[in-house]
């Protein structure tokens, strides 16, 4: 429940950092660009491109990709856009497929960590982000991405080899990376960790919240240490 507690300090104005949820992979971001990545990286693939046209950086509703379809168009972004499409949903699937050829001319012409740092300016994200709730911690995982991304390409790893590491991020569950904020390595801020990453730390104020496991709430809590 790390997030429940960053939540409520961002809310009162509390500086925090966040660390031992291993939640990286559930970031809105960080899956709005997978399928910005998949859909470039695969263009004959529809989902990913399906994915981008509904996620945040364009926001299509059924609906739109409906007319879209009825009118002729190809779920790839390639192809081009049906002269029939209302004036609205043309001028917005056009900046859409402008922003993914950018993406593909950044991902074609640097290595995978300096084009998505284009990517990222491009899209206005981490701006974007750090003004939204709890924009410390989603601004700051898109520079966790980045490092990650960056140690991924000093191991050798090409471009669908980093892309293949962040599908794993993404979907599988037990890939767990630590989120992180914009806050990260301050002094006089709130850390809130698990018990893993606190062992050994010192602070000179501790709360140990929800300090059960689930089995308390069938048998509730024998003692308490005052």
């Amino acid at each position: 429940y790390l997030n429940a507690y960053a939540r409520a300090l961002e809310k009162r104005g509390i500086p925090y950092d966040i660390s031992g949820g291993g939640r990286l992979g559930n970031a809105t971001e960080i899956s709005a660009l997978l399928d910005l990545l998949e859909t470039v990286h695969a263009p004959d693939n529809p989902l990913p491109f399906l994915g981008y046209l509904r996620g945040p950086f364009v926001g299509l509703g059924d609906d739109e990709l409906y007319t879209f379809r009825r009118a002729g168009g190809v779920f790839n972004y390639r192809s081009p856009l049906p002269e029939n499409l209302p004036e609205d949903l043309h001028t917005t699937l056009t900046h859409a497929l402008e922003r993914l050829a950018r993406a593909s001319e950044f991902l074609g012409k640097n290595t995978p960590a300096t084009a998505l740092e284009f990517i990222l300016e491009d899209l206005g994200l981490p701006a974007f982000a750090a003004s939204q709730p709890m924009g410390s911690s989603r601004a700051g995982n898109l520079l966790r991405l980045l490092a990650l991304v960056r140690q991924w390409e000093s191991q050798g790893l090409h471009r669908g080899q980093v892309l293949t590491e962040l599908r794993d991020l993404v979907y599988d569950p037990a890939y767990k990376v630590e989120e992180t904020t914009l806050e990260a390595g301050r002094e006089n801020v709130v850390r809130l960790m698990n018990l893993h990453q606190a062992k050994g730390l010192q602070a000179r104020v501790v709360f140990l919240a929800d300090p059960a496991d689930t089995s308390a709430d069938r048998f509730g809590v024998d003692f308490h240490v005052s």
